[in-house]
């Protein structure tokens, strides 16, 4: 069984299924996506007391490509420095389309999509994007967990379930064969909280951050090519991101792209 089936498990109906419950709408399937196109991608801010950098990565569970290409992780939310790891799968670009298509006929992945706020504090945020043929768009979800909704309207509960299915369709195109995904571009923040540690910390194995970072912590830095396989492999073993850079020691968040 891959990781992708394990992640799914019983919620899992697949892009068939998706297209069964699509509430009889139905769209006319015109040939494939670009093939860089990020399709469709799922990713959470974290919960309320998680660390401000964290919430600030923006790398996401899963992202559909047009070319067929589908990235996961199996950690489910942000909960370290230390950037998910990835693995990828090739899905058909075919069913990849397909999927798009049936998903923007639906009009449900829309900031003006009704999905409620429930009366909880310091939970998750999940996003929710899609770019098929049309323009790129997003749907913000609060609180996305069934034990938090039993208030919310009926309609904010149709749109919720509709998009676990969703959901469930993107993860459909991932039952495959994965292999690690090594990214060719990577995001770094540069937080100003913390303190330093006493102790020894990994030397940072990529280019000085005086040449990437952008003089604002809100504003993360890029590396890109061979650079950011490099980075982002010794970062998955550097789970407070500490690191010394010439002598001083800093906090460098690597944030994967895929």
């Amino acid at each position: 069984m891959s990781s992708a089936n394990r992640i799914r498990g019983s919620v899992w109906i697949g892009v068939a299924g998706f297209v069964s419950v699509s509430c009889g709408v139905s769209s006319e399937h015109v040939g494939l996506l670009p093939a860089d196109r990020l399709v469709f991608s799922v990713g959470t801010s974290g919960h309320g007391w998680t660390p401000a950098v964290v919430q600030s990565i923006h790398s996401p569970v899963i992202a559909v490509y047009g070319d067929g290409r589908v990235v996961y992780t199996e950690r489910t939310e942000p909960d370290t420095m230390a950037p998910p790891e990835y693995l990828v799968v090739q899905a058909d670009p075919d069913d990849v389309a397909r999927f798009a298509d049936e998903l923007e006929a639906r009009h449900l992945i829309d900031l003006g999509t009704d999905v409620g706020s429930p009366g909880v504090t310091d939970q998750a945020t999940t996003t929710v994007t899609l770019h098929g043929r049309g323009d790129p768009s997003e749907l913000r979800v609060y609180a996305f967990g069934t034990r938090f909704e039993q208030d919310l309207p009926s309609t904010a509960l149709e749109n919720r379930d509709e998009l676990r299915d969703a959901i469930s369709g993107a993860w459909g195109l991932a039952d495959g064969e994965s292999e690690p995904f090594v990214p060719d571009t990577v995001h770094i923040h540069v937080p100003t909280a913390g303190t330093a540690p006493d102790g020894d910390v990994p030397l940072w194995p990529g280019p000085d951050p005086a040449t990437f970072t952008m003089g604002d912590p809100r504003a993360p830095g890029a590396i890109t090519g061979d650079a950011a396989a490099l980075v982002y492999a010794a970062a998955r073993e550097n789970p407070d991101a500490w690191w010394r850079v010439d002598g001083d020691v800093m906090r460098l968040v690597v944030d994967p792209v895929p």
